[in-house]
């Protein structure tokens, strides 16, 4: 089985919340961070970038990469086996679209300490990280 690398990016507004949007279709039912799969030649970072513009329409500044989730209940329970590298970005303003309406329902603006469920694994995992200041927490 191929393991599949991604990015999820915590974008944090002026009011210390954190967007996410409620997955939909073969996604479904799972809160996350936006993101997704890193293409050929890409960086983390612009991977982030991309993800985050072509999902919500926003567009991030200075993203770093802070941290890395290895994706292992996914995999016991589901059979795929994931890695997700944690950007974080700049919020530069705007309202997040639902732009890929097959993929998510919406988006929205939440607590990191009060997020919405069910929420996917590598999110959860990704976030304790940012919040604890960890790169790598093993499971």
């Amino acid at each position: 089985m191929p393991i599949m690398v991604g990015v999820g990016v915590i974008i944090v507004n002026d009011k210390n919340q954190i967007l996410m949007g409620k997955r939909c279709g073969g996604y479904a039912p799972y809160w996350s961070i936006p993101g997704g799969r890193v293409e050929e030649g890409e960086t983390f970072e612009q991977t982030a970038v991309r993800e985050t513009e072509e999902e919500t329409g926003l567009i991030v500044k200075n993203p770093r990469t802070i941290g890395v989730v290895n994706n292992l209940k996914t995999w016991l329970s589901e059979g795929i086996h994931s890695i997700s590298l944690i950007v974080v970005a700049d919020y530069a303003g705007g309202e997040p679209q639902r732009r890929e309406p097959e993929k998510c329902e919406g988006w929205g603006w939440y607590s990191p300490h009060d997020m919405p469920t069910p929420t996917f694994e590598g999110c959860l995992e990704g976030v304790g990280l940012w919040l604890n200041g960890r790169f790598y927490q093993p499971n």
